[in-house]
């Protein structure tokens, strides 16, 4: 019998509480989700990121990047890996690893053209979904081949990462920590068995409860589409954990889910449709002409569109992108804009999409639903299928499974094969090892 999940979750918030300073009590908790979610992640078939960024070193990300390697399910670092050993390591039988990928500005920066960041790179985006292969070529006669590579990821970068890899991710965004601020110091020898002991009681937990988690299908998340794919399986494990975690899972996705929105840098053509929104709530009238929009435009407060000699040819080719298109205006004034063309692009692109909290059952439907139940009525559950997986002649087809955590993750060196992905020198298949022996006392710690 495995230990309450609650208290699993319970631990796991503590633990990054004691190490580690977040911004947001969400933080920790969307921590904990995630790294208990990693040792069920073979049950789902989305992989949610998670991001871990910062301004400036020294911020904790390092800190909060171990202490997570040593909770979550097969931990992998590739800091020393080459592309070849790293999609060959993820399990043929439908396991996962958790892969970390520290100093991601070597896989993302401008400067990041190599061969392998940009293999890398299709790993991260390609095994966000399950069933989802990337083909590589193999060897002298290049051999099409299919690499699954579903596995959920953590990556640590200063600054901010492409928008493909943040949509996909629970973002955290951490601060150098201030002199009243403390953290408990962490030692390998000393503090990791803890850790350790804590993620084999995860494992087990998942593993007992690998059927209803597969069956469950969450109700009441408060997120939608992209953000729907990567909290839902953090909710899931929260529901089934029990406890007060159902709420507080829902609570750390509104809350990640909007800061995100708060954070994310606004295209030109989303800046340029805010600001008409804006001076159009001041105009009267139905409609209004191209000449006056761009007048209206450049004489906002603190908008850029004067310095950058706004015209309404510009004008109209940026709002096309959103379906808004001129028209010449019936009194033969010149071509100009109903305003009622823009309310489906406003509600669209300047809307959150946070999905609507339901309302609250009225007491007769809350009567009708007990009655049912005393019924013998119960409710159902969608049962989530992996969809049609890819294969090759030389790698099975994904299954989901549960798989048992080691004690320690091994610190391997580096096995050279004759043959690599896309025909370079490779790592043999290695399983899920921990690459990096150098991640214990060095990097920015909390």
């Amino acid at each position: 019998m495995s230990r309450p999940g609650h208290e699993i979750l319970d631990e796991l918030e503590q633990t990054f509480r004691r190490f580690t300073i977040q911004q947001a009590p969400q933080d920790y908790e969307a921590l904990a989700l995630w790294s208990l979610y990693t040792h069920a992640a073979a049950s789902f078939d989305y992989a949610p990121r998670l991001v871990l960024t910062s301004a400036e070193k020294r911020s904790g990300k390092s800190r909060t990047m171990e202490i997570a390697a040593a909770l979550t399910h097969n931990p992998m670092m590739t800091a020393s890996v080459t592309p070849a050993a790293l999609y060959r390591s993820i399990p043929n039988d439908g396991g996962t690893l958790t892969v970390f990928a520290d100093e991601a500005d070597t896989i993302y920066g401008k400067n990041a053209s190599s061969e392998t960041a940009e293999a890398l790179r299709g790993f991260i985006n390609a095994g966000f979904r399950r069933g989802f292969p990337t083909m590589r070529c193999e060897g002298p006669s290049n051999i099409v081949t299919a690499y699954y590579t579903f596995s959920p990821v953590c990556i640590a970068a200063i600054g901010h990462l492409p928008d493909t890899v943040v949509d996909r991710a629970v973002n955290i965004r951490l601060r150098r920590r201030k002199a009243s601020e403390t953290v408990d110091s962490y030692r390998l020898r000393t503090d990791e068995p803890g850790l350790l002991d804590l993620a084999a009681a995860a494992t087990e937990w998942a593993i007992e409860h690998a059927d209803e988690i597969t069956a469950h299908t969450p109700i009441d998340v408060p997120v939608d589409d992209r953000a729907a794919d990567l909290w839902e399986p953090l909710i899931t494990v929260a529901d089934i954990a029990g406890g007060s975690w159902p709420d507080r899972a829902r609570d750390a996705a509104r809350h990640h889910t909007g800061a995100e929105a708060d954070d994310e840098d606004e295209s030109t053509g989303i800046e340029l449709l805010r600001d008409t929104k804006e001076v159009l709530e001041l105009h009267h009238g139905d409609r209004i002409g191209s000449s006056s929009l761009v007048e209206l435009l450049r004489g906002k407060d603190e908008s850029r569109w004067a310095d950058e000699d706004l015209k309404p040819r510009r004008l109209a080719m940026t709002l096309k992108e959103f379906g808004i298109r001129p028209t010449r205006m019936p009194s033969g004034s010149g071509r100009g804009y109903w305003i009622s063309n823009f309310e489906d692009a406003f509600d669209r692109y300047l809307t959150p999409s946070i999905a609507p909290i339901p309302p609250t059952p009225s007491p007769q439907a809350t009567e009708a639903t007990d009655l049912q139940d005393d019924q013998g009525e119960q409710s159902s559950h969608i049962s989530v299928t992996s969809p049609p997986s890819v294969t090759s002649s030389d790698r099975p087809t994904e299954n989901r499974q549960s798989h048992p955590r080691r004690s320690r993750p091994e610190s391997v060196a580096s096995v050279t094969s004759s043959r690599g992905v896309d025909g370079e020198e490779g790592e043999q298949h290695l399983g899920p090892q921990l690459f990096d022996a150098g991640f214990g006392h060095g990097g920015d710690a909390a």
